[in-house]
């Protein structure tokens, strides 16, 4: 046990000057599971979500993120795919464990299964989230994020309430 737990409790003791100073950049991604409540039915929703980031002052990154997503529930089944510009915001920058906060504008497009039409829409996002380095370039991070998206020619937006998971990279200078 304890050759298991000593590599675990020196990556943690080792504090990494993370890279989040200005011309930095960050790739990655996350996956989420949601539930979206809409009109009374529930939906359960998959996202794959790969994401690039410049950061233009020290821990402020500006980037954006591609949204794949496939939806299974009440109201059907669905396939999207969306673009969404992002603002980042490190809290802190002295450790290997930093939080965020996030704010993104999203443009999507949706596919129904159900009744083979599609729709496209806006909407916007919040959230905040960790990034844990496991060396001074690679971070594991967690994502709790509320969403609303609104189809365009429909009366009801859909909610969003969900923690994504993930892996980024980051890059000293661009």
């Amino acid at each position: 046990m304890k050759k298991i737990l000593f590599p675990i409790f020196l990556c943690l003791a080792v504090a990494v000057q993370a890279q989040v100073q200005q011309g930095a950049a960050f790739i990655g991604g996350t996956a989420s599971l949601s539930t979206v409540s809409r009109n009374k039915s529930t939906q359960s929703s998959l996202y794959l979500q790969p994401s690039i980031g410049a950061f233009v002052a020290d821990q402020l990154a500006i980037g954006g993120t591609v949204t794949l997503g496939f939806g299974f529930g009440d109201s059907g089944d669905y396939a999207t795919f969306g673009l969404s510009p992002l603002v980042r915001y490190y809290f802190n920058s002295q450790s290997n464990i930093l939080f965020f906060g996030q704010a993104e504008f999203d443009y999507s497009y949706m596919k129904y299964k159900v009744n083979d039409s599609s729709t496209s829409g806006v909407g916007a996002g919040l959230g905040v989230g960790v990034d844990f380095f496991l060396n001074p370039h690679v971070a594991l991070e967690g994502i709790l994020g509320y969403s609303t998206f609104k189809p365009k020619n429909d009366t009801y937006s859909n909610q969003r309430l969900g923690i994504s998971f993930g892996v980024n990279a980051f890059i000293d200078h661009l």
